[in-house]
């Protein structure tokens, strides 16, 4: 049972910790993300010249792909999962609440982040496109996990 709690209280901390974060990324201003984004994407293609030994080109396109796929996508997959881990652990709820809310404040989290916080952020405006693209991130291996948790507790029950 301790370590049960212990496995809880770091996944709140975790999951805490990620909305934190990501509310202070998304209240920088337009320069410092834009910058942010290029420092991450001309790492990234540092990394992938190494391995392929194939020069790459780091133009505006390959900084949008990097911030909509790492900083959008990435972010929100895992908070996705961190948010499933926990709401799956709460046994108190029934199960369709723990997934609801799950879900529910996943979508609630990136609405927010766009229309709330990057709204207010110099230099930078909210974009239904990136919502969609956190709300993919989140459900993404969220949804997976759900699925094994579904899957894991009714064969438990039929045992």
């Amino acid at each position: 049972m301790k370590k049960y709690i212990c496995y809880q209280i770091f996944l709140t901390i975790a999951y805490i910790a990620l909305i934190f974060l990501f509310c202070y990324m998304c209240l920088q201003s337009g320069g410092d993300s834009s910058n942010t984004s290029k420092v991450i994407a001309e790492g990234i293609a540092d990394a992938q010249e190494t391995i392929t030994g194939k020069e790459v080109v780091v133009d505006d396109d390959y900084i949008m792909i990097t911030r909509k796929i790492l900083g959008h996508f990435g972010y929100f997959m895992v908070l996705g999962i961190v948010s499933a881990l926990l709401y799956l652990s709460l046994y108190t709820l029934k199960p369709f609440y723990r997934i609801s809310i799950h879900y529910v404040s996943g979508i609630f989290f990136a609405l927010v982040s766009e229309f709330m916080l990057e709204a207010s952020a110099d230099g930078r405006a909210p974009s239904f496109k990136d919502v969609l693209i956190d709300a993919l991130g989140f459900i993404s291996l969220s949804t997976f996990i759900v699925i094994i948790w579904a899957t894991r507790r009714q064969n438990n029950n039929q045992m």
